[in-house]
């Protein structure tokens, strides 16, 4: 999964185990956040174009560090690729499991924070005229700090949007599968159960294992992609076989993986109009099903970083690291998630979807900072020598 900005809450094991009933969503109920959503970034719009026009006047100048802060959200669309950011540096033991929660009452709360941001840019914006000439340009380039903050926050409201959009779906087709997931999210917040299930690594028919010198094994990972960037594949190969490599003693288990490139114009053959046009929106699943099955899939076109069925992993248009993609390929080989999603009903609202991050010292539980360690590859290697 890109997987959405994460915030912590308190939650008790009571509210995990709320009475769960078939929710009555108020119908229109996600289109209201929605549209809410479209108004915010038409009013982020307004206040750029007003202070874009102020900063012409007072210094062009200030217009390049306008540039310079990050961009908004963008939208998703094929062969459009997330920047690759620095990967989290873990410092310490691993924080105890806590409990996220998304909703779109709390997307609604995020908005009006986000919406009280704009408003206050806005009225220093309009003051700008009224200020002295000396002063006037150091409060234009504090803005301009600022309208960088105001972008940021246009950019978790459109992750919670859109993870809403998600799993408040996935749930709802899936209640009996959840409830069980609720409840085990309880049992690890009451310090009943373990995070993980315990389960053998379940790894696609396409990898496998060689074992070419005494202590040492290599895992392959055929990955094919139609991306054309070969700056970012080479990236996302070196940075994910890196994080699955692991010595212990005298023994190392390696990651490698096969990158099989496949042309857009290959992929699309005898499609009439022929490949999607970069930045297109594109049907994922059926672009999913144009590679072949004897490998994994790495593509585009997705609203945020996910596996599809068919071994696919999704990229979306969100600045993700090298080491949650790493966490991505670990599902390839056969890693269930060990953070746990579970939910309670809100009624005419919905879902509060909730995640506990069960195995905190783990990638496959702390996506952004969780090691890869012997405890992975020993039961992997067992199920691939077995084959």
């Amino acid at each position: 999964m890109r997987w959405g900005v994460a915030l912590l809450v308190g939650l008790v094991v009571v509210a995990l185990l709320s009475l769960r009933v078939r929710p009555e969503e108020a119908p229109g109920r996600a289109e209201a956040t929605m549209e809410r959503a479209r108004a915010l970034h038409a009013h982020h719009d307004r206040v750029e174009q007003a202070l874009r026009a102020s900063l012409a006047a007072i210094d062009p100048e200030l217009l390049a560090g306008l540039d310079r802060q990050p961009p908004p959200s963008r939208p998703a669309g094929y062969q459009v690729l997330p920047e690759l950011g620095e990967s989290a540096t873990r410092s310490g033991a691993p924080a105890k499991p806590r409990v996220a929660a998304y909703s779109w009452p709390w997307t609604d709360t995020r908005i009006g924070w986000a919406e009280e941001e704009l408003a206050a840019l806005e009225r220093r914006v309009a003051a700008l005229p009224d200020i002295g000439a000396e002063r006037r340009r150091e409060e234009a380039g504090q803005i301009v700090l600022a309208f960088g903050g105001a972008r940021g926050s246009l950019a978790t409201v459109d992750a919670h949007v859109g993870y809403n959009a998600l799993w408040q779906r996935e749930i709802a087709a899936n209640r009996a599968g959840y409830d069980r997931e609720t409840d085990r999210m309880a049992a690890i917040v009451a310090g009943r159960a373990p995070g993980g299930d315990g389960r053998p690594p379940s790894p696609a028919p396409f990898v496998r294992l060689e074992h070419p010198a005494p202590h040492r094994w290599v895992v392959r990972l055929p990955l094919e992609t139609d991306i054309l960037d070969p700056a970012f594949l080479d990236a996302v190969r070196e940075g994910v076989e890196s994080r699955w490599h692991v010595v212990h003693g005298e023994d190392e288990y390696l990651l490698r993986i096969d990158l099989r490139r496949r042309s857009p114009a290959e992929l699309h053959a005898g499609t009439a109009g022929g490949p999607p046009r970069p930045g297109e929106a594109i049907d994922t699943s059926a672009h999913c099903a144009r590679f072949s099955q004897g490998a994994g899939k790495l593509t585009t076109g997705a609203g945020f970083l996910h596996v599809a069925p068919g071994s696919c992993i999704l990229l979306g248009p969100e600045a993700i690291t090298v080491h949650v993609l790493a966490h991505e390929v670990g599902h390839l080989l056969g890693f269930p998630d060990v953070y746990v999603r579970g939910y309670r009903d809100l009624g005419r609202d919905g879902f509060e979807v909730l995640e506990i991050a069960a195995v905190p010292d783990d990638i496959m539980g702390s996506p952004g900072d969780g090691p890869v360690t012997r405890r992975h590859f020993e039961p992997l290697v067992d199920v691939l020598g077995k084959r």
